[in-house]
């Protein structure tokens, strides 16, 4: 997967906010965030 930036990471979590912040999609971040060995 691509290299993700820390300024990316916050877009994403902006992006989740804004579709309502749903738990699940949070979560898949989460484990995403920690597959990628960030």
């Amino acid at each position: 997967m691509m290299y993700v930036k820390k300024e990316s990471k916050f877009l994403l979590l902006v992006k989740f906010y804004l579709l309502g912040y749903q738990p699940l999609n949070f979560a898949l971040f989460y484990i995403y965030e920690n597959l990628s060995g960030v």
